[in-house]
């Protein structure tokens, strides 16, 4: 279930921030795959959820107990898991802007 809900965010987020690099004029004079780049990593970002968030509502409901419990585990792993994606698609930006500022 937790994968459905961030593959979801992930698709609708950067469909959106795709879209939106033809109106910014940040990126107005970008190439497709710099828009692409731009849309896989702010996706990302827009994929984390906040750890600080969950342990407040714990803390302010007094929850405790296993339910409490994997409900941080889920949401720390799932900020491991975005920090690494995050790293994979800055790498994979470098590279693909490199190799087309090469081919120019």
């Amino acid at each position: 279930m937790l994968s459905l809900l961030v593959l979801c965010t992930f698709i609708l987020s950067f469909v959106a921030i795709l879209v939106l690099t033809y109106f910014l004029s940040l990126s107005r004079n970008f190439d497709s795959y710099e828009r692409i780049a731009l849309a896989a990593i702010g996706a990302t970002v827009l994929v984390a959820r906040s750890p600080a968030s969950a342990i407040a509502i714990l803390q302010e409901l007094e929850a405790s107990g296993s339910f409490c419990t994997t409900v941080l585990s889920v949401t720390v792993l799932a900020d491991v898991i975005i920090i690494l994606l995050f790293a994979v698609h800055i790498e994979v930006a470098k590279v693909g802007i490199l190799i087309q500022s090469d081919l120019a």
